[in-house]
C-alpha cells in the first residue's frame, strides 16, 4: 500500500510496524503524533474494542483519531494443532465441555480481534478455554505450531502455509458463507 501510495501522492510513505500489546504501542505512537495529515494508523478492531475492555487509556479513539477509509475485512478461523481430536466445530465445543478449561488458545494479546473472537465464540457455544495472551500474533501462531496451545482464531493469511503444510488445522470460518480459497472449512 505504501508504494502506491507514494506514488499516487508524488512522496515517500514510510512505514513504522509497532506490532505488539494488542495495538496500544502503535496506536499511542500514532495518537501523539502531529495533527498535520503526514501520520496515517492502520488501525485493527483493537482500536474500536480497546476503550470498553481497558480503563486509563494513553489515548482516545474519538478525539485523537479521525477515520479515513476501510481497507479490508477478513473472517477468522479457528484454528487447531493437529494432534487435537477434533475435525469439526461441534467436536471441539463437545471436547471442551468435556474438559472445561483444559484447551488453551493463544491470541495476540488480550483485546485484540483473536481474543475477543475466541470470547465469543466461548460464549455463544457454552464452553471455557484458558486464554494465553501473547505479544502478537507471531508468537501466538508459533505457540500453535509448537502444540504449547491447542488452538487460536486467526486470520487465513497468518496460517494460510501452515493449513496447506499440514502443521495446523482450519475447522470454521468466522463468516456466514464459505471462503473460496478455503471451501472445505465450514462456516462456524
Amino acid at each position: 500500500m505504501a508504494l502506491r501510495l507514494t506514488d499516487r501522492w508524488g512522496q515517500s510513505v514510510v512505514v513504522d510496524n509497532r506490532a505488539g500489546a494488542s495495538g496500544f504501542i502503535g496506536i499511542e505512537l500514532a495518537a501523539r503524533a502531529a495533527p498535520d495529515g503526514y501520520t496515517l494508523l492502520m488501525g485493527t478492531n483493537s482500536l474500536l474494542t480497546q476503550p470498553s475492555l481497558f480503563k486509563n487509556l494513553p489515548y482516545d479513539v474519538t478525539k485523537d483519531f479521525a477515520p479515513v477509509t476501510t481497507i479490508l475485512r477478513q473472517s477468522m478461523l479457528l484454528t487447531v494443532h493437529p494432534s487435537l481430536p477434533v475435525k469439526s466445530v461441534r467436536q471441539i465445543i463437545a471436547l471442551a465441555r468435556a474438559r472445561p478449561a483444559e484447551l488453551n488458545y493463544s491470541s495476540g494479546g488480550s483485546g485484540n480481534v483473536n481474543h475477543i473472537a475466541a470470547e465469543l465464540f466461548q460464549a455463544m457455544a457454552g464452553v471455557k478455554f484458558t486464554h494465553v495472551p501473547y505479544k502478537s500474533m507471531a508468537p501466538a501462531i508459533s505457540a500453535l505450531l509448537q502444540g504449547e496451545v491447542q488452538l487460536t482464531f486467526t486470520t487465513m493469511v497468518s496460517v494460510a502455509p501452515h493449513l496447506k503444510s499440514g502443521r495446523l488445522r482450519a475447522i470454521g470460518i468466522t463468516s456466514r458463507e464459505r471462503n473460496a480459497a478455503l471451501p472445505e472449512v465450514p462456516t462456524i
